[in-house]
Protein backbone atom coordinates (compact mmCIF):
# COMPACT_ATOMS: atom_id res chain seq x y z
CA UNK A 1 0.00 0.00 0.00
CA UNK A 2 2.98 2.42 0.74
CA UNK A 3 4.20 1.60 -2.78
CA UNK A 4 0.84 2.57 -4.65
CA UNK A 5 0.72 5.58 -2.21
CA UNK A 6 4.62 6.82 -3.61
CA UNK A 7 3.60 6.22 -6.69
CA UNK A 8 0.44 8.15 -6.75
CA UNK A 9 2.57 11.45 -4.93
CA UNK A 10 5.01 10.94 -7.77
CA UNK A 11 2.50 11.36 -10.64
CA UNK A 12 1.01 14.17 -9.22
CA UNK A 13 3.80 15.88 -8.73
CA UNK A 14 5.27 15.28 -12.31
CA UNK A 15 1.91 16.68 -13.52
CA UNK A 16 2.22 19.84 -11.51
CA UNK A 17 5.63 20.49 -13.03
CA UNK A 18 4.80 19.63 -16.54
CA UNK A 19 1.56 21.64 -15.95
CA UNK A 20 3.83 24.84 -14.90
CA UNK A 21 5.92 24.11 -17.58
CA UNK A 22 3.70 23.72 -20.37
CA UNK A 23 2.12 27.42 -18.80
CA UNK A 24 5.63 29.12 -18.63
CA UNK A 25 6.58 28.11 -22.03
CA UNK A 26 3.26 29.13 -23.66
CA UNK A 27 1.39 31.50 -21.59
CA UNK A 28 -1.27 32.99 -23.84
CA UNK A 29 -2.89 29.04 -23.93
CA UNK A 30 -3.16 29.68 -19.68
CA UNK A 31 -5.19 33.38 -20.59
CA UNK A 32 -7.01 31.51 -22.68
CA UNK A 33 -7.76 28.40 -21.56
CA UNK A 34 -8.95 30.30 -18.04
CA UNK A 35 -11.12 32.43 -20.36
CA UNK A 36 -12.98 29.62 -21.74
CA UNK A 37 -13.11 27.79 -18.63
CA UNK A 38 -14.82 30.89 -16.72
CA UNK A 39 -17.20 31.40 -19.55
CA UNK A 40 -18.76 28.06 -18.90
CA UNK A 41 -18.76 28.14 -14.95
CA UNK A 42 -20.59 31.90 -15.83
CA UNK A 43 -22.92 30.19 -17.84
CA UNK A 44 -23.73 27.35 -15.75
CA UNK A 45 -24.10 30.13 -12.46
CA UNK A 46 -26.45 32.00 -14.73
CA UNK A 47 -28.47 29.39 -15.29
CA UNK A 48 -28.57 27.34 -11.91
CA UNK A 49 -28.07 29.69 -9.45
CA UNK A 50 -29.31 33.10 -8.58
CA UNK A 51 -26.75 34.96 -9.00
CA UNK A 52 -24.01 35.85 -11.24
CA UNK A 53 -19.88 35.40 -10.88
CA UNK A 54 -18.81 38.44 -9.98
CA UNK A 55 -15.75 38.63 -13.28
CA UNK A 56 -17.74 39.04 -16.22
CA UNK A 57 -16.04 42.40 -16.97
CA UNK A 58 -12.40 41.73 -16.20
CA UNK A 59 -10.17 42.56 -18.93
CA UNK A 60 -7.31 39.62 -19.84
CA UNK A 61 -4.93 41.47 -22.09
CA UNK A 62 -4.41 39.55 -25.47
CA UNK A 63 -0.77 39.09 -26.78
CA UNK A 64 -0.61 39.46 -30.66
Amino acid sequence: MAVLKFIGRVLIVLSLVSSAYLHLQVPHLSTKEFSDNYALLDNLSQEYLQFDLPWDNVYIPHSD
